[in-house]
């Protein structure tokens, strides 16, 4: 194992420019979960917008409509003229504004829709939601009033309000997906792919420029020690040297955690972790076998990592990419890795249907490993054959 031991010297020679990027990893950590990788609430609450409704005619129809808005938004009284709508639409004194024009009420009995007129600002969005609720209502009327002909304008309101007393019940199941540990920890280990990526490419990098000098590559040739234990050895390094990293940075996560993970979904993020641990040390393998220039190193691990990190959705995830992109990622291992994530965070229990597609992602990663290892071997053999 002289090897194993010489390679043992080279990352210990390199350890302080190498470990410099664990406490940049692990501050960077905790500005993503931070800023956004909690996952959302664990419950929903409805925000009301503050509107306007300007009308001239005080009908039953009009303070229907009043009423129902009112459970949806903030009324907002305003003075009377355009420049003081502008002007709270301006200031944001309201969001929406919602003009009724005269002789609404009689047409509309009738059959005949006046247009309402509806102003808000240019990038504002919550409006949506009380057009929405205006389009609902006046759907409703609309049925009672086609359907029958006879009915007056309060008994409409008063159909139309106890119909929209009737709202759906929503209750949020207390289980293994709703813990909030779960997300922070799916985002934690999503970014944790890139810089444990970098991390190793470059720490296996600089081991195997050693390797490559010319001189120790023709000593190496005439040794005793045959070529097959010669990348045995190395890449045994290289893989303790990665089980190393990702333990600390998998312990990282254990104390930022504010709540306990679950135990299965831990297990299976650790074990998930570890898969791409492998594969991760198996394709830095496949990288340093080609590399021979030590200022490249840096920028070749930056550039790779950071591809990998975007197109297999570690950065953005995988539900905002394109069906196109989403098929060239399947070609790389941190698209299965990242799928993994996703999978083990839903998993509230072990059983056929959840472990199937978490088994599959898994595998493929180990294919990737056993792909990348394979193509090193080759490499190896021919830069042997051509000393």
């Amino acid at each position: 194992m002289s090897v194993f031991k010489l390679c043992q010297k080279i990352l210990l020679k390199n350890i302080w420019s190498l470990s410099i990027y664990l406490p940049i990893f692990l501050v960077m950590s905790v500005i993503v979960l931070g800023t956004g990788g909690s996952g959302g609430e664990e419950g929903f609450t409805q925000s009301r917008v503050p509107m306007a409704i300007r009308t001239s005619a005080s009908t039953p129809l009009v303070e229907g409509l009043k009423q129902e808005l009112a459970k949806l938004a903030t009324i907002v009284d305003l003075p009377d003229g355009d420049d003081a709508m502008k002007d709270a639409l301006f200031f944001g004194q309201v969001r929406f504004v919602l003009d009724i024009p005269q002789g609404f009420s009689h047409a509309y009995m009738k059959g005949d829709i006046l247009p309402l007129v509806a102003f808000k600002r240019p990038d504002e969005r919550s409006s949506l939601y009380l057009k929405m609720a205006i389009d609902q209502y006046f759907r409703l009327a609309g049925l009672y009033r086609n359907t029958l002909p006879q009915i007056g304008e309060e008994q409409l309101v008063k159909s139309v309000a106890n119909n929209l007393e009737h709202k759906s019940q929503v209750i949020f199941q207390a289980g293994a997906t709703s813990v909030r540990s779960i997300p922070y920890a799916k985002v934690y280990f999503n970014f944790m792919s890139y810089s444990l990526f970098n991390l190793l490419i470059l720490g296996i990098c600089t081991l195997m420029l050693v390797f490559n000098q010319r001189e120790i590559r023709l000593r190496n040739s005439c040794s005793p020690i045959s070529l097959r234990k010669l990348n045995g050895q190395l890449f045994l390094a290289g893989l303790v040297y990665s089980l190393i990293c990702w333990a600390i940075m998998t312990v990282l996560c254990l104390l930022i955690q504010s709540d306990p993970l679950p135990t299965i979904n831990l297990f299976f993020f650790l074990l998930n972790g570890l898969v791409f641990t492998v594969w991760a040390a198996s394709a830095a393998f496949a990288i340093g076998q080609l590399t021979e220039n030590r200022n490249a190193v840096s920028n070749m691990a930056t550039v790779i990592t950071l591809l990998s990190s975007f197109l297999g959705g570690a950065f953005v995830p995988q539900e905002f990419l394109g069906s196109g992109l989403l098929q060239f990622a399947q070609y790389l291992p941190t698209y299965w890795y990242v799928r993994a994530n996703s999978q083990i965070a839903g998993i509230g229990s072990i059983g056929i249907s959840e472990s199937l597609p978490l088994l599959g992602s898994l595998a493929m990663q180990l294919l990737f490993a056993l792909a990348f290892i394979s193509v090193a071997l080759v490499i190896s053999r021919k830069k042997r054959q051509m000393v």
